[in-house]
């Protein structure tokens, strides 16, 4: 669907209708795909995450009441999906012959039927293999090639550190000595009772 926005196209979806959206990356999301199975509120629902990405590609299988013509709309749909992600690869300078079964590695985050989250790094040629029944039996399926643009992107953010202010004279967390931390009560490992000292009350938290 090019010509029209990300945000133009995840609008359309009818909200109790069940689809297959299936998003390419490039740019700052080179290398990563995504799929989701799951009806228009849901994909919805997760607009914001989807307009990262560059391309995509909406299916809907209108044959439920045929169970013999909904499955085989289904192969086709996920084939369409598997091809298209496998091509990728082979149309890549040095992969022409061997597609993602050259070297690559991937990281897969996938949630399946039963809203389980898995996270996971396997190798290419694995994943060629695995590819079509991860398609299948994923609710939302993503796929980043390691090293690209995509991957980078994601594992800036996930090493990123926060910094919080919690000490009187405007110091953050990650600058206190141990001594200084050993005040504070972070989760469940505290020493002492995080008010106890005036030191560990801000100016406007007085009370």
């Amino acid at each position: 669907m090019k010509g029209k926005s990300l945000k133009h196209i995840i609008n359309r979806l009818e909200d109790n209708k069940k689809y297959t959206i299936f998003l390419t990356g490039k740019g700052q999301c080179d290398g990563s795909f995504r799929i989701d199975n799951a009806c228009g509120s849901e994909i919805k629902q997760n607009h914001l995450i989807i307009e990262f990405y560059d391309r995509a590609e909406v299916y809907q299988n209108e044959y439920k009441s045929d169970l013999e013509l909904h499955e085989t709309s289904t192969n086709t749909i996920i084939h369409k999906i598997e091809h298209a992600i496998k091509e990728c690869y082979y149309k890549r300078e040095g992969l022409k012959q061997i597609g993602m079964k050259g070297g690559i590695d991937f990281h897969i985050q996938r949630v399946n039927g039963n809203g389980e989250y898995s996270r996971m790094e396997v190798s290419g040629e694995i994943l060629s293999k695995e590819l079509n029944e991860l398609i299948r039996n994923s609710k939302i399926l993503t796929i980043l090639e390691k090293g690209s643009n995509a991957d980078k992107m994601l594992q800036k953010i996930l090493h990123s550190k926060g910094k919080l202010k919690v000490h009187k004279g405007d110091k953050y967390f990650s600058d206190l000595t141990p001594e200084e931390r050993a005040r504070y009560r972070i989760g469940d490992d505290y020493k002492i009772d995080p008010f106890s000292s005036p030191d560990n009350v801000t100016e406007h938290h007085k009370d």
